[in-house]
């Protein structure tokens, strides 16, 4: 581990199809064996090799009740009252910003963790940490090979991307590691703040900024964001007359013969960001709660397969 590691655990999302079985109003509070399902995941990462956990919870949430205490954690109220998940991000790389400056935040990378995977153990976490060997690296994304989700989790259907050089079908899960550099403020000419990030040679990226506002004012899910992106990625390659990596992307990923090598090579031309990927043997980082049914699959994996 290069750097010092920290924590962000989205905890701002409100319940929407679990009115069958509780009458919590944030997800994270959802019962699941006497306990809300975000303590769980706050009893992970404080266990874990995170040096802090900020939790990001919305104004009258009040998780500094129901959690367990633990010196690592600490909390920040966005002020929307229900934020979308890029809502949430922003609140969360605001409140870190104001936390450690601008330069502290650019030596620490940032694990963003979800609240509504409740079978997730410390060792889980650790796992990914230890894999985070290049300080050069912007960002860090985690894929699992996807025999292993479908050998816990039979029922479910993941969205997967063909890697032929890794020769199997890999999903991508929510646990993404993000360096502090690519975060910062910058001032308009009337002094106003705004964040904003920045490549890997520190120059804000164009564009980026439309993307989340977007999203801010929408309610589009994390797959949305997650296609929408890559569309992004796209529209920059052509933008750049970067045409030989776009076909190639294009064609690698229509006939299964995308490499890590291609997709790192996209990101890289097309935002002028790092990418490494991470691989994952965790099950828990799938098995997120999004319907009442999904807390028998987590039973299932808590018995079973963690």
């Amino acid at each position: 581990m290069l750097k010092p590691i920290i924590a962000v655990l989205l905890a701002c999302g409100r319940t929407e199809h679990f009115n069958c079985i509780s009458n919590a109003i944030y997800k994270a509070l959802l019962p699941f064996n006497g306990h809300p399902i975000v303590s769980y995941v706050s009893e992970a990462l404080c266990e874990s090799a995170v040096e802090k956990v900020f939790v990001i919870q919305c104004r009258g949430e009040n998780l500094q009740e129901v959690l367990q205490h633990n010196d690592k954690l600490i909390f920040i109220s966005c002020d929307e009252p229900n934020p979308s998940l890029a809502g949430s991000l922003q609140c969360s790389v605001g409140g870190l910003l104001d936390y450690y400056g601008e330069y502290e935040l650019a030596n620490k990378y940032i694990v963003f963790t979800p609240c509504d995977i409740p079978a997730v153990k410390p060792q889980d976490f650790n796992a990914l940490i230890e894999q985070v060997n290049d300080g050069d690296i912007d960002f860090y994304t985690t894929f699992i090979d996807n025999r292993i989700l479908k050998s816990c989790l039979p029922h479910r259907r993941f969205r997967s991307i063909y890697f032929h050089d890794l020769g199997g079908n890999f999903s991508q899960q929510g646990i993404n590691i993000v360096s502090g550099r690519l975060f910062g403020y910058q001032s308009d000419s009337n002094e106003m703040r705004s964040l904003v990030m920045y490549d890997h040679d520190r120059n804000p990226i164009e564009g980026l900024s439309r993307i989340i506002d977007s999203f801010r004012k929408s309610r589009r899910s994390t797959i949305s964001l997650l296609l929408f992106l890559s569309g992004f990625i796209f529209k920059k390659l052509v933008s750049r007359g970067s045409i030989g990596i776009t076909m190639r992307l294009a064609f690698s990923w229509m006939t299964r013969r995308l490499t890590l090598s291609i997709f790192n090579r996209a990101f890289s031309r097309s935002l002028n960001i790092k990418v490494g990927l991470l691989r994952s043997q965790s099950i828990a980082f799938s098995a997120d709660v999004d319907k009442p049914s999904d807390f028998e699959d987590v039973e299932k994996l808590i018995r079973q397969c963690n």
